[in-house]
């Protein structure tokens, strides 16, 4: 082949880029590098075709040949191959190698970001973050940043980025934000404008059937199909589920692990579709080949999601579920499931979705969860003899207010510890010295994530769960209850907010004691229940009846029934409005 017949065709390739015909570009770039197999701008292309595409056998076969190339977007593509394949440090060392050679890159100073944080190393990665924020002069960058910041418990930085700059970043904002609206505001600026479609697409999909002849098919879509808070909560969902009314299908973005979670996840009757590898126009066809009736987002703005799916219209009926406590801002999500707690009438006006409330609690569990076993706090390395506190939640929930008022507790109480996670060693660090500057550093201590039975059998040895505000203990709230341990919390205005209120709720435990109405009541509290220790072990007593006799908190098979109700209203309501739109 001639060099100017390749320049035409390299050409033509960029082309189809820029349409968005990835996989006609590929075939041309595989075209080229036939011809001229160590062409560099023909592996970079194809591969970064390739990595859009997810054709990871073919990426495998080029990896070698992109390693030792000395280009930064070769380094990117190499890192972001082995990223994919889970192998994380070596794609940091790519990450790192294509920094060098182009330190001002904003795709390659992400890349090396996010690779940092997942690597658990918060502080370093929000340092490259906010690098590529102020070159990028986004919003999201800026976001991400003091998300990143906030994980390391740096909270004078996360406080800077935020003070200074427009930031907007909803997974961390529900984090951070007060109010409904805010988190409204950010949804809506984060979420896509493009292909936006009615939010009841009515002429998009031929399948539509009467429930009296056919079973109503549900996809679950979700990454985190592993032993995750997210399959921990739902397992008994998917066993419960009326197969005989439903038909349904789990849409794994994510890997399994093999646990006992996802081996009772695989003996249930659904079927497990692997989307992980595939492209979003492959399961889109795919979601509509099978005809499924309602799509439930499992994420949202959280985890290993795949939100372009929904915002494109991938089913008639397209549920947010238990992943992300907020609004998706999008009109392509029609329904959001909570309960009257978490979203009260005042609230609704602040949600694009269409809020429908389950009895009592949104949040469902597993009825065959463990119990905590007879466990010694010397086992963990606790404290004996103190009233121990414990929050157990990620360390980005963790605001300076928030410790501040931990801090006063631990100063104005005696003999008593605060236990928390070792999430990562920035935040550690940082905690500690936070600590001292309160005089409390000694009263601190730390654990590293444990195995399930292990983890429960803690929360049990521990006297009261300390909540964060303004994003609650959601699955570690419940699994705090389940363990016998009651948790002291203050709800607000928001959904993340609100959580632990509605699980105090549900559990029959004392609002008057675990609910507080501000900073100043909920130190008091704090303070009352350690002066007062039998009033706290009634509770745990109460709460160790309920789990050894009555099963639990929840009834699932009865909760299972109230969700497929609420599935069922959801298609009824599609289908009245599908038939008087004259279809």
């Amino acid at each position: 082949m001639l060099e100017k017949e390749a320049a035409d065709l390299f050409r033509e390739a960029l082309h189809f880029e820029e349409v968005g015909n990835k996989l006609a570009a590929s075939q041309i770039y595989e075209q080229l590098l036939h011809y001229f197999p160590a062409r560099s701008s023909v592996l970079i292309n194809l591969s970064e075709n390739y990595i859009s595409l997810k054709n990871d056998e073919r990426l495998k076969e080029l990896l070698p040949k992109l390693e030792v190339i000395q280009h930064p977007l070769a380094k990117l593509n190499a890192g972001t191959i082995y990223y994919n394949q889970q192998k994380r440090n070596i794609a940091l060392e790519f990450f790192q190698k294509a920094f060098d050679l182009d330190p001002n890159n904003q795709e390659i100073l992400q890349s090396l970001a996010v690779c940092l944080f997942k690597l658990k190393k918060p502080q370093l990665a929000a340092e490259f973050a906010e690098k590529l924020a102020y070159l990028s002069t986004s919003p999201i960058d800026f976001g991400r940043a003091a998300y990143y910041y906030a994980s390391a418990c740096d909270w004078p930085n996360e406080l800077r980025i935020r003070n200074l700059t427009t930031s907007i970043f909803p997974f961390f904002g529900i984090s951070r934000n007060l109010y409904e609206h805010q988190n409204l505001s950010d949804a809506e600026a984060y979420a896509p404008k493009e292909k936006v479609s009615l939010a009841l697409n009515f002429d998009s999909y031929v399948g539509l059937h009467d429930l009296n002849s056919h079973k109503l098919r549900i996809g679950y879509l979700c990454g985190e199909f592993r032993e995750h808070a997210t399959l921990k909560l739902l397992i008994s969902v998917f066993e419960h589920h009326a197969h005989e009314t439903f038909e349904v299908f789990y849409f794994d973005n994510g890997i399994s692990d093999n646990s006992i979670y996802r081996q009772r996840l695989e003996a249930t009757s659904g079927t497990i579709i692997s989307i992980r590898d595939k492209s979003d126009a492959y399961v889109l066809a795919e979601i509509k080949r099978l005809k499924i009736d309602l799509l439930i987002n499992l994420n949202g703005y959280f985890g290993n999601g795949r939100n372009e799916l929904f915002f494109e219209r991938a089913a008639p009926i397209q549920v947010s579920y238990l992943g992300y406590p907020a609004t998706l801002g999008h009109p392509n999500i029609d329904y959001l499931i909570a309960d009257s707690v978490t979203i009260p009438d005042e609230n609704l006006h602040y949600f694009t979705e269409s809020i429908y409330r389950l009895p009592l609690c949104y949040q469902p569990n597993d009825d065959k969860r463990p119990k905590a076993r007879p466990a010694t706090r010397e086992k963990y390395g606790l404290p004996e003899g103190l009233f121990i506190f414990c929050c157990l939640n990620n360390s980005y929930k963790l605001t300076r207010d928030t410790f501040e008022a931990w801090a006063t507790i631990l100063q104005k109480s005696v003999n008593t510890s605060l236990l928390l996670l070792a999430d990562n060693d920035d935040a550690k660090r940082n905690i500690i010295e936070a600590a001292e500057a309160f005089n409390v550093g000694d009263r601190i201590c730390f654990i590293e994530r444990l195995p399930t039975l292990d983890y429960v059998d803690l929360l049990s040895l521990c006297d009261l769960f300390l909540d964060t505000f303004p994003y609650n203990a959601h699955t570690t709230a419940s699994d705090a209850l389940w363990a016998g341990t009651p948790i002291l919390t203050m709800p607000g205005e928001t959904f993340p907010s609100r959580v632990a209120h509605s699980l105090i709720l549900r559990a029959g435990l004392d609002a008057e004691l675990y609910v507080a109405s501000s900073r100043q009541d909920y130190i008091s509290k704090a303070l009352f229940l350690t002066e007062n220790p039998q009033i706290v072990e009634k509770s745990k007593a109460f709460m160790r009846t309920k789990i050894d006799i009555e099963g639990g908190f929840v009834d699932m098979l009865t909760y299972t029934k109230h969700l497929e109700e609420a599935y069922i209203s959801m298609f009824q309501t599609y289908l009245k409005e599908w038939k008087k739109n004259g279809q």
